[in-house]
């Protein structure tokens, strides 16, 4: 898949200050980039169920780029916006948390929480589905790591299964 970018916007991103991670989650992608990636996604998700459809998406965050850590990749943390982690070849787990908290809220509609723990990011979903969950106030929320490659949604990575999530991050629908 190749995706059309603004790349104005690109270079202001690079130069944008480091924000919280709910300003990360809930940035749209520009209107060129979202046209691109969603008409080269709808050709593999139209006419799946949804629970597949949601993990071809969730296997494409996986397996699309390069996992690098910031400070390797650019010198010192940096959080990128989703159409940043489409641009580069490389990105990390919050850079593919953001991205795909944002492909799957916008083509299917379902409620998304990013997941953080001390040293990670991953994804829930508010969907039924089985599989390993976190319960943010009264809702359960089915993971969903766009790290952990091969996984599907309800896997978690071995290493944080037993371990209460230090923080939830908000996205707005």
């Amino acid at each position: 898949m190749s995706f059309e970018f603004n790349q104005n916007l690109i270079n202001f991103m690079a130069t944008y200050p480091q924000a919280d991670y709910e300003t990360y989650f809930n940035a749209p992608l520009d209107s060129r980039t979202y046209t691109s990636i969603v008409k080269d996604l709808k050709k593999y998700v139209d006419g799946k169920k949804a629970g597949d459809a949601m993990n071809f998406v969730l296997h494409f965050v996986q397996k699309s780029f390069k996992y690098e850590r910031d400070n390797a990749q650019f010198g010192r943390e940096k959080v990128m916006f989703a159409a940043e982690t489409l641009y580069f070849d490389k990105s990390d787990c919050e850079d593919r948390a953001v991205l795909f908290s944002y492909l799957v809220k916008e083509l299917f509609g379902v409620g998304v929480i990013g997941v953080k723990y001390k040293d990670h990011m991953a994804t829930a979903l508010y969907v039924p589905m089985s599989g390993d969950s976190v319960r943010e106030g009264q809702r359960k929320f089915v993971v969903a790591d766009p790290t952990y490659v091969n996984a599907s949604i309800g896997q978690s990575m071995p290493k944080y299964k037993s371990i209460r999530p230090d923080s939830f991050v908000s996205i707005k629908r």
